[in-house]
């Protein structure tokens, strides 16, 4: 965590309970995303919010594959 905590959309909270509200957020540079107080160290949280966006990848290249869409 590099920068000072500022209010920004926490992407953990945006990924897994659909919340955009303007929260006290730090910036991690590991995870190149804001992240709110209450999920700062719920590192439970952090990994299925980072496997959202990984499982939608794998499941489109899943039916690209059974369609035959080649990309």
């Amino acid at each position: 965590m590099s920068q000072q905590p500022q209010l920004q959309i926490c992407e953990v909270c945006r990924r897994l309970d659909g919340d955009y509200s303007l929260k006290q957020c730090t910036y991690c540079n590991f995870c190149h995303a804001w992240i709110c107080e209450n999920d700062l160290h719920d590192w439970y949280r952090r990994l299925r919010a980072a496997r959202t966006p990984l499982e939608r990848e794998i499941a489109q290249q899943e039916i690209n594959y059974a369609t035959g869409i080649r990309t």
